[in-house]
């Protein structure tokens, strides 16, 4: 969801929330929803209104200088002190060692536990993301975990992900995915198979089946990895051309640029050029040999299926 989306989202759950109980039909809710647009709209084109937390977070986006940028977070974190992307944004503009920005992401996910955060742990457990008061926590989590896996802290990245499908089990953020690699990197291969059970017992994904395929190359049970690997085919006919081209170092330079923009398309070359290469780029460091046992493999498979060789 886009920076504006989400701000026109909470301006409506405020709006609606301000009505109390003057909404009583669904007639009713759609007469406040075009009332609200109007409204809204107008404000939009209002030059003459204060910035609010959302205008000065763009402000800060757009701005030229690190000063400049610092000093519109500044004014956004002094409309709502509790701000957690605010927090964020500061700190990381602010602070360049990872070790660093990771203390300072620890100490603020501490202060909101024990303070404003605190009523809601328990209250909003399942929908963190679905709540505009908890969503902040959640990106917080995230980044925590994307920040400890690329650190190899895998432990705790795996505990902090787990942690967010607690709070958000529909995973908007995405945690499932780091998850598993980090399960294939720690060579969890249960915890693995529990997690891609929960999320692709009905609709298998790519690079669920890679993992899985992954954990089960690294514990030498290269049996179940070729089956994996055979299930990664299934569902994703790019799988052969992909390790092809990563093995050869043949891969088009449109799906490099594809891969820096991490955009990807499911179940194809850019989704397992992105998710292996990029987002999870971990898992590639420790699972070096896998390509090209699995192009191997699926030489092997060709082969043996054109009637070139009998593979016993």
């Amino acid at each position: 969801m886009t920076r504006d989306s989400e701000k026109a989202i909470a301006s409506l759950q405020k709006y609606i929330d301000s009505l109390g109980d003057d909404i009583q039909s669904e007639e009713d809710l759609n007469d406040v929803l075009q009332e609200f647009m109007q409204k809204y709209n107008a404000g939009l084109n209002d030059t003459h209104r204060d910035p609010d937390i959302y205008d000065l977070e763009d402000m800060a986006d757009r701005a030229p200088t690190k000063k400049e940028k610092l000093a519109s977070l500044q004014k956004a974190l002094a409309l709502d002190p509790n701000n957690l992307d605010i927090q964020r944004e500061i700190a990381r503009t602010n602070i360049t060692s990872p070790l660093a920005y990771l203390d300072a992401l620890r100490e603020m996910k501490a202060n909101a536990d024990n303070t404003f955060m605190h009523p809601y742990l328990e209250e909003y457990v399942g929908e963190f993301y679905l709540q505009f008061e908890t969503r902040p926590y959640i990106r917080l989590l995230k980044e925590m975990a994307d920040l400890y896996a690329s650190l190899d802290m895998f432990t705790k990245a795996a505990e902090t992900d787990q942690e967010i499908l607690r709070l958000n089990p529909d995973d908007h953020t995405g945690a499932r995915f780091q998850l598993i690699a980090v399960y294939a990197v720690m060579e969890q291969e249960e915890k693995a198979q529990k997690l891609y059970d929960s999320f692709c017992s009905d609709c298998p994904e790519s690079f669920f089946a890679l993992c899985m395929s992954i954990v089960c190359f690294k514990k030498d049970e290269e049996e179940k990895a070729y089956d994996w690997l055979m299930k990664l085919c299934s569902v994703n006919d790019d799988t052969d051309r992909f390790f092809r081209d990563l093995c050869e170092d043949t891969m088009p330079a449109e799906m490099q640029e594809t891969i820096t923009q991490d955009a990807y398309r499911p179940d194809s070359y850019s989704e397992l050029a992105v998710m292996y290469l990029r987002a999870n780029d971990f898992l590639a460091a420790f699972s070096s040999y896998y390509p090209v046992w699995a192009d191997q493999r699926l030489e092997e498979r060709a082969l043996e299926s054109s009637g070139d060789i009998s593979i016993a």
